[in-house]
């Protein structure tokens, strides 16, 4: 599978110089990345990047000079990117990586973008000898290439902003405000053409339908679930009758809707009604794995719709191994992911030049709230691994309470005690560990230094220690004291030894050390094999069918213990800001 890795902003725009993103992959699930961030913090930017990654894209399609926007021609804007190739080029061990130059040349156009050879002064992990070296030996591209070709999958760039009918560019694209004759006459244009387009007939064999496409029964089925309405029939035409003056293969799109209930065009239907229907169609059209690139797809659209929107995203993502990049500003585009799966980051002023753009990878939800001012009192749980944050999840589902979590799974018991320690009070969470790895709180420790350190040692497994510069004695056993009962209030046990003895129970099969082991054996009899997808779905139909098991309601309880907990900082958090506000 084809993908982009990794990008790096070495001079691009007012991105700090040399950023670096990656994409993380998970071959198992839907390969979404989001950029959130306010007005102005290069989020559209990013994306033009990335569509230049792509087969016959280039960046100038979206930036470009003018006598009002004018680059210093001192500026030498370049990034490089990584991307995953289908072949495997053996004894290199590395992904081939691209650079891309803005170039001026007085015989091209000033906006003129070209790959050129590879460095690592730039930080990139190919020299020019070695790609010579590796593009002839794998026969890829000119005999003797000094730089790796274009990424191989094209894009499909798709701006809400500007996705306009032929209604909307008629009425909307020409019309200046206190003068309302063009609008006048676009009425009495669309009035006359109107029939032809319905019928299909051609006007004087210059304004025509290009085409008509009737959309599908599945392609129907996926807007109605985005949009909740019950559509029958949705036709989309490409047509150039109402253009002011006829252009050559230059046609706009009307969009013909049945509903059940009355026939209506997109004159009728709302933008992001017109916005989605084009955006599932030419999404579901697509015949191989792409590089989907949306930019705002919140515009005009509700809420449920925006949520639904992403469910679609994820779900074609997955099934046809597209790649999708998203920029928003809505909460609840972010709301609909899973944080485990799909990467998330945050575009934000750097704090040292605040002309600059800083780009950070997101690890829980309400960081991305934040930063677009939005203000949630849920809570974030925290568990050591992905087993436990489905059966959580699912019971968090049946209960209804799924909306006021975050459940994130973060790779072991070591990693989630260092984020309890690194966090302190800062943010509204628990961590819920394995049974087996409570411990007593009830040990005495001695008022020095070391008798702490290794305290703390002891209860989180890890190696974490307090910062000690420019501290007395007394204030390191103090902050070492706080951490310590930090880790007591936030760090809760489930009542299991661990969560695949709990699955075990409700399927009534016996437990013994090995349960890790004795459950895989259990999702391979069932499968017959491992694969994450299978694993999945088996945890989730184990605790679906039991929920009238007696551990069942004992894991319940717990979960709900947890809320009980989290809402009791919620309150505080609330009573605090209410405070703040009133005096």
């Amino acid at each position: 599978m084809s993908r982009i890795e990794k990008i790096c902003f070495v001079e691009y725009k007012n991105i700090v110089p040399t950023s670096t993103v990656e994409f993380p992959r998970n071959k198992d699930f839907a390969d979404i990345n989001i950029f959130i961030g306010k007005n102005g913090v290069g989020k559209s930017s990013i994306l033009h990047a990335i569509y230049g990654c792509t087969n016959g894209a280039v960046v100038s399609d979206f930036w470009f000079d003018s006598a009002i926007d004018q680059s210093n021609k001192n500026d030498k804007p370049q990034y490089w990117y990584e991307y995953e190739h289908s072949n495997v080029y053996s004894g290199y061990n590395k992904n081939p990586q691209v650079r891309m130059r803005r170039i001026y040349r007085e015989t091209k156009s000033p906006d003129y973008w070209e790959s050129s050879r590879p460095t690592p002064q730039i930080g990139m992990s190919w020299s020019t000898s070695e790609c010579l070296e590796a593009t002839h030996k794998f026969k890829i591209g000119q005999k003797k290439a000094e730089r790796w070709p274009k990424f191989e999958m094209k894009a499909k760039y798709i701006d809400f902003r500007h996705n306009l009918t032929a209604f909307d560019s008629a009425i909307y694209g020409r019309s200046t405000l206190g003068h309302h004759r063009d609008n006048d006459e676009a009425k009495i244009r669309i009035a006359k053409y109107s029939k032809y387009i319905s019928e299909g007939k051609p006007y004087r064999n210059s304004r025509k339908n290009l085409h008509k496409i009737n959309l599908n029964q599945e392609q129907i089925k996926e807007i109605t679930k985005i949009l909740g309405k019950n559509y029958t029939s949705i036709q989309i035409i490409y047509h150039n009758f109402y253009d002011v003056q006829y252009e050559k293969d230059v046609y706009k799109v009307t969009i013909l809707i049945n509903d059940n209930t009355k026939n209506y065009s997109d004159a009728y239907a709302g933008s992001g009604e017109s916005a989605i229907i084009q955006l599932v169609y030419q999404i579901m059209e697509l015949n191989e794995p792409t590089i989907i690139i949306l930019d705002e797809p919140e515009s005009s659209l509700h809420v449920e719709a925006q949520k639904r929107l992403v469910d679609f995203l994820i779900k074609f993502s997955k099934k046809e191994k597209h790649q999708v990049f998203i920029s928003t500003h809505s909460p609840f585009i972010v709301e609909n992911v899973d944080i485990n799966v799909e990467a998330i980051f945050k575009c934000t002023p750097d704090e040292e030049n605040q002309n600059k753009i800083n780009i950070q990878n997101i690890d829980n939800k309400e960081q991305a709230f934040q930063e677009v001012g939005i203000t949630r009192f849920n809570g974030v749980i925290y568990v050591e691994d992905k087993d436990t944050q489905i059966v959580f999840k699912t019971i968090l589902r049946n209960m209804g309470l799924i909306n006021n979590y975050d459940v994130i799974y973060l790779n072991g018991f070591s990693a989630f005690c260092e984020k309890v320690l690194e966090s302190g009070n800062k943010f509204k969470f628990l961590c819920v560990g394995d049974g087996d790895k409570y411990k007593d709180y009830g040990l005495a420790y001695k008022d020095d230094i070391k008798s702490l350190e290794e305290e703390l040692k002891r209860l989180s497994e890890s190696t974490y220690k307090v910062h000690k510069q420019n501290k007395t004695h007394s204030e390191i056993i103090t902050s070492y004291r706080n951490h310590i009962n930090i880790f007591k209030k936030r760090v809760l046990y489930i009542p299991y030894k661990d969560i695949e003895t709990f699955l075990l129970i409700l399927i009534n099969i016996p437990c013994d050390d090995n349960s890790k082991e004795k459950f895989r054996d259990h999702i391979y009899q069932e499968y017959g094999s491992h694969e994450t997808g299978n694993h999945e779905a088996e945890i989730v139909r184990i605790i679906n069918k039991n929920q009238d098991h007696p551990d069942y309601h004992k894991m319940e309880n717990f979960i709900n213990d947890l809320f009980v907990k989290l809402k009791e900082q919620v309150n505080l958090i609330i009573s605090i800001y209410n405070y703040k506000v009133t005096n």
